[in-house]
């Protein structure tokens, strides 16, 4: 499974200011108070999180480099505020995330047992039917259904 999207964070403010957004979301259900399970979440921070009949919260240990690059401050790949895109790529044992094509995460994992499963957004992603761009359920920004797309603050998505 691969997710692309063009982003631009020319009106997003300081890279603190959003350092913890996720890019994509998506969910089982509707705006909540919380990030209700299952779901799945790509964060601008170059981090994933899964929980979908299973969960992983892709560690340091499970890095191909033993750390996670974690992109903010400093190292913000959208500071320029020019249009970047960012991708994810997964497979049941296997994540990586690239900007502009360039691979910046990657995590291998076993497929079964506490914090090593992606193989349920393929067994059951179809749960998830509130997909979230630029945003997050959990603090109510806006949530689009998988059969719409929009401008959304606090970075401009185009898919």
């Amino acid at each position: 499974m691969s997710i692309g999207v063009w982003v631009n964070a020319a009106n997003a403010g300081a890279s603190a200011d959003y350092m913890w957004a996720p890019l994509f979301s998506a969910y089982a259900s509707g705006p909540a108070t919380d990030n209700g399970t299952p779901m799945f979440i790509c964060q601008y921070r170059g981090i994933l999180q899964v929980n979908c009949n299973g969960w992983c919260d892709f560690t340091d240990a499970q890095n191909t480099n033993h750390v996670n690059g974690v992109y903010h401050d400093a190292t913000d790949w959208l500071a320029d505020k020019g249009w970047h895109y960012y991708t994810v790529t997964l497979t049941e044992t296997n994540a990586k995330v690239y900007f502009d094509g360039v691979l910046k995460n990657e995590w291998n994992v076993s497929g079964s047992g506490d914090g090593n499963v992606i193989g349920g957004l393929f067994s059951n992603g179809s749960d998830l039917k509130y997909i979230c761009l630029g945003g997050n359920q959990a603090w109510n920004w806006e949530i689009m259904t998988q059969d719409s797309c929009s401008t959304i603050l606090p970075f401009i998505i185009k898919r």
